[in-house]
C-alpha cells in the first residue's frame, strides 16, 4: 500500500505542478487503533515555484481529494508556517505521526523541534478541551458513540499535555500507558462502542472524561504560552529558493 500512496502523491505533484517535502498518515492510522475499513488520511505539505508566489495572482494553499478510501489534504508550506506560528494542533499532530510517507529532513525537524519546543501548550490544551466538549455535547445530542471515541481521544491529548516531561505523541497505547485516568480496558471499550461491539454502558467513561477536562481546565493558566520564532522559519523558506 505504502508504494500506491507514494505513487499516487507523485501524481499529484505533476498535477498541480508542486513538490510535496512531508507526506503523513493521520487519523485512526496514526493512532494505532485502525482497522481494515478504516480510511487513509493522508496530509502534506508541498511547495510550489517561486514564479508562483511571486505572481500577482492568489496562490491556492490547499489540495484535496477524497474519493472512496481516499482521503487526501495538502497545505501550501507557506500555509503551514504562518499556522506553525500560531501552534496550530494539526500541525502539531502531523509533526508527531508514525506513519511518514515522504519527508525533506531539514523541514521535519524544524517543524517537530518547533512544535515541541516553540508550541504553546496553552494554545493546544485550549483547543483539545474546547475539542473534548463539543464532542461530549454531540454525543449529548446524537448518541453516535463516534463522537465518545473523540471526546476520549482528546481527553488523553489534554492529560499528556498537563504532566511535566511526558514524551508528546499521538498513539492511543502510548498515551494511555502514560495516563493516571484511564486504563487500556478504557480504550478497548471505547473502541468496542465505536465499531458498535459493546453494549451501551458508557457512564464510568463520560464520567472519566469530565473529571480529566475539569482538571485540565485548571492546569491551563499555569502552562507556558510561547509562540515560534518568525527568523528561523523565514530563513528556511527564503533558502528554498536561494535567496
Amino acid at each position: 500500500m505504502k508504494e500506491t500512496i507514494l505513487s499516487f502523491l507523485k501524481k499529484l505533484e505533476k498535477e498541480h505542478e508542486v513538490t510535496i517535502l512531508y507526506a503523513c498518515e493521520a487519523g485512526s492510522r496514526a493512532y494505532g487503533v485502525e482497522t481494515e475499513k478504516s480510511d487513509y488520511d493522508i496530509r502534506f505539505i508541498y511547495i510550489s515555484s517561486l514564479r508562483r508566489y511571486l505572481s500577482m495572482n492568489p496562490v491556492k494553499d490547499t489540495i484535496d481529494y477524497k474519493q472512496g478510501e481516499w482521503d487526501i489534504q495538502g497545505w501550501d508550506i507557506q500555509k503551514a508556517l504562518r499556522l506553525a506560528q500560531k501552534s496550530n494542533p494539526s500541525l502539531y499532530e502531523w509533526t508527531l505521526s508514525p506513519i511518514v510517507y515522504m519527508q525533506e529532513e531539514h523541514l521535519t525537524d524544524m517543524l517537530y523541534n518547533i512544535s515541541q519546543k516553540e508550541f504553546s501548550k496553552r494554545t493546544l490544551l485550549a483547543h483539545y478541551v474546547n475539542m473534548t466538549k463539543r464532542n461530549l455535547s454531540a454525543f449529548e445530542e446524537k448518541g453516535h458513540y463516534s463522537y465518545l471515541y473523540q471526546a476520549f481521544r482528546s481527553s488523553l491529548m489534554t492529560e499528556n499535555l498537563t504532566r511535566d516531561g511526558a514524551p508528546a505523541t499521538i498513539l492511543l497505547q502510548e498515551l494511555i500507558a502514560g495516563s493516571t485516568r484511564f486504563s487500556e480496558d478504557d480504550l478497548k471499550h471505547v473502541l468496542e462502542l465505536k465499531y458498535g461491539e459493546a453494549d451501551d454502558s458508557f457512564s464510568l467513561l463520560l464520567g472519566k472524561i469530565t473529571a480529566c477536562i475539569a482538571e485540565a481546565q485548571k492546569q491551563e493558566s499555569r502552562l507556558p504560552h510561547t509562540k515560534p520564532d518568525i527568523n528561523e522559519i523565514q530563513e528556511w523558506f527564503y533558502c528554498q529558493f536561494g535567496i
